[in-house]
């Protein structure tokens, strides 16, 4: 189960996530499979995307990602 919050700080959000696995075979797993590095990216994209500084290809859609980049 994935849990998600958005908080209002002084003109800026604090985004936390929660994340509860099966078991910590489950956990470890995720971990192992590099989903750190595709959060922090995802992250790192939607600031980008909210503070304005969007590449010239903003809003396409990639089959391969299947994200807007």
């Amino acid at each position: 189960m994935e849990t998600i919050a958005f908080e209002e700080l002084r003109g800026r959000t604090r985004v936390t996530t929660k994340s509860l696995m099966d078991s910590i075979e489950a956990r470890d797993s995720m971990i192992k499979s590099g989903m750190q590095r595709g959060v922090r990216e995802g992250h790192e994209r939607l600031d980008e995307l909210l503070s304005g500084r969007q590449s010239g290809n903003a809003g396409r859609h990639t089959e391969k990602e299947g994200l807007r980049s």
